[in-house]
């Protein structure tokens, strides 16, 4: 079971400590890879005021520790 909280700096997305982020709509959001030859790399899209920011997973990881 994921222990769903907000998302720091992102006030619609919930996220958990493992980096899976829930979206606005209630659905978990699916990582990319973020650099090219590189897939260990992930990244979400999310958007911040009506503009669209790329958060690498690892980031929420670091995010959500320190909330």
């Amino acid at each position: 079971m994921h222990d769903w909280m907000p998302l720091p700096g992102f006030p619609r997305y919930a996220a958990t400590r493992d980096g899976s982020v829930r979206g606005p709509s209630g659905k978990v959001l699916r990582p990319f890879p973020y650099v090219p030859n590189n897939p260990r790399v992930l990244a979400v899209n999310v958007y911040r005021d009506g503009e669209m920011v790329r958060v690498t997973v690892s980031r929420v990881r670091r995010l959500m520790v320190a909330a």
